[in-house]
């Protein structure tokens, strides 16, 4: 039986043990998925070894660092490396990995990576999810997760700490760690700048204790750089972030899977409307959930929401949305199978919801999932191009097909 929660407040600390939850019972499933995630970082390991030039999007992460503590412009190409496109504050951050001889530098970052990523997801299911969940559960939870997220990994991408930052975020909200709070979700836009949707969209329920801490930590930690070096030498570095954004701003890599990505397997997309209907779809997206503050009186409930809600409008239609970005979708996507298959406590409508069949529910979760994390993945679009040639639109219509879940969940479940 899945109870739902009417929302509670627990300490949330990245840096305290008692943040935590507390050690999971021996359960198969938990026992499994922790071995998967072992697994992933042992491959991981043994790859630095047998192809140890290999080293994903590392060595740009490292050249970014070293060229920030050198003086040197960071914002150049370098032949054989993608040019750095991350801020100045997180070349910074990443100096305890990028000054490290890069074998072990990659190594530590991937593990730091996986850690904070396993450590984000159990607070997200014992902080902020409004259910409770027995731990066999959040043992199918880790592992279907991680499935979805592996190809980040493998590729020591900065998308796990991004994702781990935002959910300990919001749990820092939901404790009313304000500051706290503010920081860990300033930090992922230092990183990539479209993570600055979700702490707008938060501000519809916490807009008088987060709009001017978030701002304030988004400064602070865009001044840590002038720390270190000289102020002239700082801001030319950022500078150069900036015309990197404007002269890349309407780029699209080959990567990119997103709703221009359906929309060119029909037409040829126009920026011009396209970008009409982004702006259009955040507004509307704010107003939903200025709408769910009032209509969910559960914090948990809403942080929920608007998280699912965010990630699907990102992956959709947001910037920057390239196949390492679905990793995102992961937690949300596994939960939706865990949900459609469980039974729910209501006091409410409860034989009108006994009368409805949980068999499309469950279908729609499972496709989701399987044309986001297999059939939308590299591999799978690669083995499916030469027999459908819309196959590089299955990953964006797996979140098309996500949202519609969504929906149908949050009508056959009714609030209370």
């Amino acid at each position: 039986m899945l109870c739902i929660d009417q929302g509670h407040s627990t300490s949330v600390s990245l840096f305290a043990m008692e943040s935590l939850p507390k050690p999971f019972p021996r359960d198969r499933w938990m026992t499994i998925a922790c071995a998967v995630w072992g697994l992933l970082y042992a491959l991981f390991v043994a790859r630095i070894f047998a192809t140890p030039k290999h080293l994903g999007v590392y060595p740009i992460f490292a050249r970014g660092t070293r060229r920030l503590w050198d003086g040197l412009p960071m914002y150049v190409p370098e032949e054989g490396l993608d040019v750095f496109r991350y801020t100045p504050t997180f070349a910074l951050g990443f100096s305890p990995f990028g000054l490290l001889p890069d074998p072990l530098g990659v190594a530590l970052w991937n593990l730091f990576s996986l850690t904070i990523f396993f450590v984000s997801l159990r607070v997200l299911v014992h902080r902020v999810f409004p259910w409770s969940w027995t731990i066999r559960q959040e043992g199918v939870f880790l592992l279907l997760t991680i499935l979805a997220a592996a190809r980040g990994v493998w590729s020591a991408q900065s998308n796990l700490l991004l994702f781990s930052l935002v959910f300990l975020g919001v749990a820092a909200l939901l404790d009313k760690r304000w500051w706290r709070a503010a920081f860990l979700l300033a930090l992922p836009v230092h990183i990539k700048i479209w993570p600055i949707g979700i702490a707008m969209l938060l501000c519809a329920r916490w807009w008088r204790p987060l709009i001017a801490r978030f701002g304030a930590a988004l400064m602070a930690l865009a001044a840590a750089p002038f720390l270190i070096r000289p102020w002239g030498e700082v801001a030319s570095q950022y500078a150069g972030f900036w015309n990197l954004q404007l002269l890349t701003g309407t780029s699209r890599w080959p990567g990119y899977r997103d709703l221009w990505t359906i929309l060119e397997q029909f037409s040829t997309p126009e920026w011009g409307p396209y970008t009409a209907l982004r702006a259009t779809t955040a507004a509307l997206l704010f107003a939903w959930c200025l709408w769910q503050t009032r209509r969910l009186p559960s914090a948990r409930h809403f942080a929920t929401a608007t998280l699912a809600a965010w990630a699907g409008w990102q992956l959709l239609i947001g910037p920057g949305t390239e196949r390492l970005t679905y990793g995102l979708i992961g937690p949300f996507a596994s939960a939706a199978i865990l949900l459609s298959y469980q039974k729910v406590q209501k006091v409410q409508k409860v034989q009108e919801i006994q009368n409805v069949s949980t068999g499309g529910l469950r279908i729609l979760s499972i496709a989701a999932w399987l044309m986001v994390v297999v059939l939308g993945s590299g591999a799978g679009e690669r083995a499916l191009l030469p027999y459908l040639s819309l196959a590089p639109a299955i990953q964006p219509a797996g979140i098309v097909v996500f949202l519609v879940w969504v929906a149908l969940w949050d009508w056959r479940y009714p609030r209370p």
